[in-house]
């Protein structure tokens, strides 16, 4: 016994299944797109969700924003995602601006923590060095350490965040070609099929 699928296939001659064919090709982009959203979404939920924890346990002003910027964030690429699976191009600038606004939130957070370290508010860092002149050399140590690891976060978020939001801008262009090229009833296949 045949599919509907199968019927509906039997019945293509061979020129509407190359379009068929064709348009899968070039929809691997968008694909790709709304793979990495999923991904980020469900990376973004599990920091959110880690956030909130930490923002129970110790609920200060930045664990609470944090875990509603990231609560914020993970639900915002979900909604992209689907704005993209929907063949929207509004999808890509949504998942691009929140890529940036995540980025933004980062590194203001990293440099918050860099002014906080060079102020020398760490009272752990002032035990330490009072101890003695090991303890003074053990406290620039970390003073440094502290410092290359905002940095590289700064860097690696630019890197990274700034990276998916090129790709979610650039994948726009080619969602708007796939739709006008595309013969609505290809679409309109390609869509029940999934």
């Amino acid at each position: 016994m045949t599919s509907e699928n199968e019927k509906t296939q039997l019945n293509l001659d061979e020129s509407a299944k190359q379009q068929i064919r064709d348009a899968q090709l070039r929809r691997k982009r968008i694909n790709r797109v709304v793979g990495t959203a999923r991904f980020n979404g469900w990376s973004e939920g599990i920091f959110a969700s880690l956030s909130v924890i930490i923002a129970l346990i110790d609920p200060t002003f930045i664990s609470v924003f944090a875990a509603a910027a990231l609560i914020i964030i993970a639900y915002t690429e979900f909604h992209g995602r689907a704005v993209v699976k929907s063949l929207d191009p509004k999808g890509m600038t949504i998942l691009a601006c929140n890529q940036l606004v995540f980025g933004s939130l980062i590194i203001v957070y990293a440099i918050s923590q860099l002014i906080l370290n060079s102020q020398g508010n760490n009272p752990h860092l002032a035990e330490l060095a009072s101890i003695s002149e090991l303890g003074e050399q053990i406290a620039e140590l970390e003073q440094i350490i502290v410092q290359m690891v905002y940095w590289s976060l700064i860097v690696g978020t630019i890197l990274f965040q700034g990276g998916m939001a090129l790709f979610f801008f650039r994948s726009k262009k080619h969602l708007k070609t796939y739709i006008q090229d595309t013969p609505q009833w290809v679409i309109d296949v390609l869509k029940a099929t999934e």
